[in-house]
């Protein structure tokens, strides 16, 4: 039987934990801010196992050590000049995570201008970010090609960073990891309908200022109650984002009115204390009416500090004489507590 030879190319180092191509053309082009080519040479380093790279958002903000608004002043050059495209991949209808794709032979007319976004005219500025409303008779495609260039503006990425916040999605993420995937579902749910001018609810069309109206009545409460209900009704997921949507819609008419986390610990806490309080009154009323038991007490904790104290110097001789002394102690205690008992 023929053994065949298996060649295999070891990297060490460094180089071992990835790295990319970082093209000379996007590090000469005189469009493009240091920032930006920062930005990309970050990118360009996770793609060194395929062509597409998927670093978070966050994690580029927080290991690039800049700003949001800093990130997304620069990366949107990088988009205008065609060197990265932003691409979705999907889950059951709702869109999951961002694919940031490194283009090889990027488009020759894309970001002929100047696109530092800081030296655009204000006019021009203003018009990109209002674009036309969505109309009803506008295609699925092109309703969500609009989207798709509103979620890379900057104005709209405050607005989704605010909305998150509204709705406490990271606080409830910490709370609840092992539902993290359920709890960005939902907010991408919302997003999509914050972001919409038109969209379609469990049957009915909603308007500009009924979706702004629905999206200010939103809190956590509601993310909570949603996912509530997606937990008692797993068989119905894969009906997706229309039908979080809706739940979504109702969470305001049936609010999760189980008591919280943070107040059941609350409640916990005072229970505690009550008890505690209890316990110490107690405690006081027994000292009242035999003196000699508080005395007791007190000469039992000063020798259990000296035991301590001993046994940390190693001091055996001195440990066994208060040893001694506490038997003597308790058992004295224990007359005391049986005499009064037999009182």
């Amino acid at each position: 039987m023929r053994t065949q030879n298996i060649e295999m190319l070891k990297v060490e180092g460094i180089l071992a934990e990835g790295f990319g191509i970082n093209p000379k053309r996007v590090m000469r082009d005189p469009r493009l801010s240091i920032e930006a080519k920062a930005i990309y040479s970050y990118i360009a380093s996770f793609a060194g196992s395929g062509n597409t790279a998927f670093p978070s958002r966050d994690l580029m903000i927080k290991e690039l050590n800049i700003s949001k608004d800093r990130y997304y002043k620069h990366f949107e050059m990088l988009v205008k000049c065609d060197y990265v495209r932003i691409e979705k991949t999907t889950s059951g209808n709702i869109f999951n995570k961002n694919v940031y794709v490194l283009v090889s032979h990027p488009d020759p007319e894309s970001g002929e201008t100047a696109v530092n976004p800081s030296a655009e005219d204000p006019a021009a500025k203003k018009q990109k970010l209002t674009q036309k409303p969505i109309s009803q008779k506008a295609s699925l495609f092109e309703t969500q090609k609009m989207k798709e260039e509103n979620v890379h503006s900057p104005a709209t990425c405050k607005k989704t960073t605010q909305l998150r916040e509204q709705l406490g999605i990271n606080d409830l993420v910490k709370q609840y990891p092992d539902d993290a995937r359920a709890i960005e579902l939902i907010y991408l749910a919302v997003e999509d309908i914050a972001l919409s001018e038109e969209i379609k609810i469990a049957g009915a069309i909603k308007k500009k200022e009924a979706i702004k109206s629905l999206v200010s009545m939103l809190n956590v409460d509601n993310i909570r109650t949603v996912l509530h209900i997606l937990q008692k009704n797993k068989s119905q997921i894969f009906k997706g984002k229309a039908y979080i949507q809706t739940c979504i819609e109702n969470s305001i008419y049936s609010v999760d009115i189980r008591p919280k986390e943070s107040d059941i610990r609350r409640q916990e806490e005072i229970e505690k204390q009550q008890e505690t309080q209890r316990i110490e009154n107690k405690r006081n009323e027994e000292y009242k009416k035999h003196p000699e038991l508080k005395r007791l007490d007190d000469e039992i904790r000063t020798l259990n500090v000296e035991l301590c104290q001993t046994v940390l110097k190693r001091n055996d001789i001195e440990k066994k004489k208060i040893q001694k002394q506490l038997e003597e102690k308790s058992i004295q205690r224990e007359k005391i507590l049986e005499k009064a008992a037999n009182f």
